[in-house]
């Protein structure tokens, strides 16, 4: 109970999680840890040691356990199939083969989540990155616990048992029948199976992260469902069960992806906060969520999305002094640019009439489109409807697409990412805006 009450008086956990951010990076590259200790000795005032030393203790072990594992050259055994991954002329199956799981590409709906399968083949590790800011498939797939592709000499399945995600599976096949099964499979399964022309539309305008069911979709879903508990005059654990089976229900459905295990995990601890009465602040809580999930999943470590994601809900936090006397619209500018200012660096370009038009593509994507997708899964009436105002949506982006007026930004180098970030962090972090126009400059 004494460190409970110490923990629950002390309100700076940003600072332990920033350093810890950069303890996670030096995995990555060593001279990080140099900065990390640079950092915390610039910080130490606003810092209690023992929350940063402890959980960067327990992340050097799990890693160290991680990265111990030896991958076999060759299988000759019996393994299980736990995920499927459609492309457009084959899909990727996803085996587990023990202590790690591989991949076997094949033809479509051969397997199924839960078949067992008898194979022989040679595993082949994916390549390292070759050139300079390009892409790294060996630390992407085994931020999935992948650790290679097997070719297989001989494939028999011999067995098949539960899985947990089969019933996912079977509704996701389900989804086939649906007009606009292309949107529902992305907001409600977290796959992108769009027509290519479509993907590089919005890829090309920077919006495709929106097309997922992320915190401000399930957001927009659950104020919904809250205003109509309202009316009904339910009561307010009522509402917080209804609340907690809707993040249940995508945690399930995204087949624990990192994003909804992120507000899973967030609503978790809000309650736990709310009813043993702590002071800690959604920054704080922001800080055991992501210190959880590394915990539970220490591959996470490999996940840039991972970290983006931290960067961007630890800047919106600190912006709260900012926001909280501005109006519905000035709110939605402020958090779409400082979206913006975080994703810059891997963008690798300023898109102005994206920018300008954030906030209404946010609103018509977390509002209209998603509430009205969700709805035809309940009234498959609404289909055609669905499919109608994804047209629209698309012909809008269309429109920006063409009369864009986009700045390329050249590739940075890691060491200037992360003078960038600081300097974002820093600048963030301030509570009067006199100081904002200074360090502003600065970052620029």
């Amino acid at each position: 109970m004494k460190k409970l009450n110490l923990i629950s008086q002390y309100s700076d956990f940003h600072h332990e999680g920033i350093g810890l951010l950069l303890f996670i990076l030096g995995f990555h590259y060593i001279w990080m840890w140099a900065l990390c200790v640079l950092y915390i000795y610039r910080f130490k005032r606003y810092m209690k040691l023992i929350f940063f030393g402890i959980p960067a203790m327990m992340i050097f072990t799990r890693y160290a356990f991680f990265v111990s594992i030896d991958t076999d050259d060759y299988v000759n055994q019996t393994v299980h199939v736990v995920r499927i991954e459609k492309h457009q002329y084959q899909s990727s199956y996803t085996l587990d083969v023990g202590r790690y799981h591989v991949l076997m590409k094949s033809q479509h709906d051969i397997y199924e989540i839960g078949d067992i399968l008898y194979i022989k083949g040679e595993i082949f590790p994916y390549p390292k990155q070759t050139v300079p800011h390009g892409f790294n498939s060996y630390q992407y797939y085994l931020s999935k616990h992948v650790r290679g592709y097997i070719i297989p000499d001989e494939v028999a399945k011999v067995d098949h048992r539960f899985h947990i995600l089969h019933l996912r599976y079977n509704m996701y096949q389900k989804l086939d029948g649906y007009q606009s099964s292309e949107l529902l499979k992305s907001f409600l399964f977290g796959e992108e199976t769009f027509d290519v022309e479509i993907k590089k539309l919005f890829s090309d305008v920077g919006i495709i992260y929106l097309l997922q069911a992320s915190g401000l979709h399930i957001f927009m879903l659950i104020s919904l469902i809250k205003k109509m508990m309202f009316y009904l005059d339910l009561k307010t654990s009522h509402q917080q069960m209804m609340s907690f089976m809707v993040y249940l229900i995508f945690f399930y459905l995204h087949a624990f992806d990192i994003g909804v295990t992120r507000l899973f995990i967030m609503f978790i601890l809000m309650r736990v906060h709310d009813h043993f009465e702590l002071r800690l602040t959604k920054l704080d809580l922001l800080q055991f969520t992501f210190f959880s999930m590394l915990m539970i999943n220490i591959a996470l470590i490999y996940h840039v999305g991972f970290l983006i994601t931290y960067l961007i809900l630890t800047t919106i936090y600190l912006l709260e002094p900012l926001l909280k006397d501005k109006g519905v619209i000035e709110k939605r500018y402020i958090i779409s640019a400082s979206i913006f200012l975080v994703l810059l660096p891997f963008q690798g370009k300023v898109s102005f009439l994206t920018l300008l038009c954030l906030p209404i593509i946010t609103f018509i994507v977390t509002g209209p489109l998603f509430i009205s997708s969700m709805l035809g899964l309940i009234y498959p009436n609404v289909d055609r409807l669905n499919l109608q105002l994804f047209s629209y949506f698309t012909k809008f982006t269309q429109e920006i697409d063409e009369n864009n007026l986009v700045l390329f930004l050249p590739a940075l180098s890691i060491f200037l990412f992360m003078i960038y970030y600081l300097l974002l962090i820093y600048f963030f972090s301030l509570t009067k805006f006199t100081q904002y126009t200074k360090r502003l400059i600065m970052i620029f």
